[in-house]
């Protein structure tokens, strides 16, 4: 009933909303109340959160759909590296720096690196997940494209 409320909590500025929120969906999934595809996109865009904590739990609930349900995470692949801007957008309200695609921490690796390394096991799914990047870039704003870019650009 509130489930599209509480997957549009992933996009709050404050870390503790978006832990809940995913925690709720986490144990929605796990007791199999609501269908999985409808949160891949945005279990995806919280494997980009900068709390490792949370990025984990998201990356679990991401390889247990996987398991279950081959294809679905490939499906959502490009709505979830539009969410995974949103989010960042959300986190970085306060900065005036733009949004990257990679971690700038010691490790700088892609935000989506666990999602590359999710998709890169079949061809054909890496492939139409690319064309599907490569596609954005014909009719997006400025900012995502360059967020995209910056997380291709780091491979996993």
């Amino acid at each position: 009933l509130y489930l599209k409320q509480v997957l549009e909590a992933f996009f709050h500025a404050q870390s503790s909303v978006r832990h809940f929120a995913l925690s709720v969906i986490a144990l929605t999934l796990n007791q199999g109340l609501i269908h999985p595809v409808q949160c891949v996109p945005y279990l995806i865009a919280m494997g980009t959160d900068p709390e490792p904590s949370m990025r984990n739990k998201a990356d679990q609930q991401l390889v247990e759909i996987d398991k279950k349900y081959a294809g679905f995470i490939h499906m959502k692949a490009v709505a979830g590296m539009k969410m995974s801007y949103q989010v960042q957008q959300a986190i970085n309200t306060c900065r005036k720096d733009p949004v990257r695609g990679f971690r700038q921490d010691e490790s700088s690796s892609a935000l989506c690196s666990h999602l590359y390394s999710m998709i890169r096991g079949n061809r054909q799914h890496r492939r139409a997940f690319l064309i599907s990047l490569l596609n954005l870039f014909d009719d997006t704003a400025v900012s995502l494209m360059q967020a995209c870019r910056t997380s291709l650009e780091c491979p996993p």
